[in-house]
């Protein structure tokens, strides 16, 4: 009986963390009810059994922590080139996820992304920039001239700031509403 029990105990919990990790896979391109809809189908469990897992995991921790990578993007891409931290807003970063599918999966090359004080201060950065903030980058999309950047960026809904430079698109995820050309 106990054996039975023990069992079944690691099955679940083995269907749990395949259900979260697929569920996690799949948040970086979809809303919360369309990954819950995706991962049901593609594990074959009901959408209140993914829902039910999810809801009994610890709240995703949105501290701005130390970068370690993401489905398409590395820590060496955001790093600041003065001192090689990349302090990252996990938020940020799945908004960026989205909009590489958004932009058709195209590869989206970071010039500039998390900036220490010292190194916002000596590039000419905004003293309250988001890139100190670990919240911006300024990106190029393989394939795509930057005004088309610019207007997929604008359409999408996902980023507060975006503006347009010669040769690359800053966005952020600071106030709502920020646009600037220069």
């Amino acid at each position: 009986m106990q054996a039975n029990w023990y069992h079944q105990s690691i099955q679940q919990e083995a269907g749990a963390k395949d259900i979260l990790a697929t569920l996690m896979l799949f948040l970086s391109t979809m809303t919360m009810e369309q990954a819950v809809a995706a991962t049901a189908q593609k594990l074959k469990v009901s959408p209140d059994a993914v829902r039910q897992v999810q809801q009994t995991q610890p709240k995703t921790d949105t501290t701005v922590n130390e970068f370690q990578g993401s489905a398409h993007f590395s820590k060496t891409e955001f790093a600041c080139k003065c001192c090689g931290q990349a302090m990252m807003d996990p938020a940020f970063i799945q908004a960026l996820e989205k909009f590489r599918t958004i932009c058709g999966n195209r590869s989206i090359r970071i010039s500039s992304g998390y900036r220490c004080q010292k190194h916002n201060k000596g590039v000419g950065g905004a003293e309250k920039s988001q890139h100190v903030e670990g919240q911006a980058a300024d990106i190029n999309v393989q394939g795509l001239t930057t005004k088309q950047v610019y207007d997929l960026a604008n359409k999408s809904g996902l980023f507060g700031g975006i503006g347009y430079y010669q040769g690359w698109v800053h966005v952020d995820n600071g106030p709502a509403g920020r646009r600037w050309s220069k």
